[in-house]
């Protein structure tokens, strides 16, 4: 299985090192020891995979270690575990985000229908949508609560807007 591997050199600086085949000997008086020999061996495959492709070309190794002992692998369920967690903590952060976002929207519609007596906001809601700063939202809320008129806030509105489309005041 690892005739192509034995034949190649791990070289550093040009200067022969240690091949793999020594390290594939070493790997196998290791599996002697305390764990399952197909657990074993896919945890060290998968080491030797992942640090010879640090030498060899990908085809190599994908040719060399068959993917079934791969995903045996803790080192893979390791890293795959990971970047499940990793993903979820993303996607509750976004869901925070979003959630804020568009509780602080609904405030904002609500003082305006409340304070000034109108309930057609559409145009209003519709434009706060594009605002994607959390921050600016919360001062236009504050804005809302305080502002002299509806044209007011469009006015404060329409400077957001372009602040956002523009990146200028």
């Amino acid at each position: 299985m690892y005739g192509k591997l034995q034949q190649r050199r791990i070289t550093e600086n040009g200067e022969n090192s240690t091949d793999l085949a020594s390290a594939i000997s070493v790997s196998d008086m290791a599996r002697k020891q305390e764990l399952p020999a197909s657990k074993a061996r896919g945890q060290y495959d998968t080491v030797l995979a992942i640090l010879g492709g640090l030498v060899f070309d990908y085809p190599t190794i994908r040719e060399t270690i068959m993917e079934a002992i791969m995903q045996e692998s803790s080192v893979i369920q390791h890293f795959l575990q990971k970047g499940i967690e990793q993903g979820i903590e993303q996607g509750i952060e976004q869901g925070i985000e979003q959630g804020t976002r568009e509780s602080l929207i609904e405030g904002i519609l609500e003082n305006l229908e409340v304070r000034f007596n109108v309930s057609n906001l559409q145009a209003v809601a519709s434009t706060l949508e594009h605002v994607d700063n959390v921050q600016r939202l919360r001062q236009l809320r504050r804005e809302a609560l305080q502002t002299p008129s509806l044209e007011a806030f469009w006015q404060t509105l329409g400077m957001t807007v372009n602040t956002n489309d523009n990146g200028s005041p």
